[in-house]
């Protein structure tokens, strides 16, 4: 086999990705389980919700108004 022919396949299977029709047979799989799909949708919202969660608990204060001044020590 050649170099060009194995390029050819290589880039070939690269890119199928989710369009594949194993990756969709996968999907609608997991999608027909109704409790993995709505506990995966909780889980993500919930991870979504815990990316602020340093900015509220810090030792630092994100801006303080001092001496006329606005400063964000969080931030320096």
């Amino acid at each position: 086999m050649t170099a060009a022919a194995v390029e050819t396949r290589v880039r070939a299977r690269r890119g199928r990705g989710l369009r594949s029709p194993l990756w969709q047979r996968r999907l609608a799989n997991f999608r027909a389980n109704r409790r993995g799909w709505w506990a995966f949708w909780i889980f993500t919202a919930l991870f979504v919700v815990t990316l602020g969660a340093e900015l509220l608990a810090n030792d630092r204060p994100i801006f303080v108004w001092y001496d006329g001044g606005l400063y964000f020590p969080m931030f320096a």
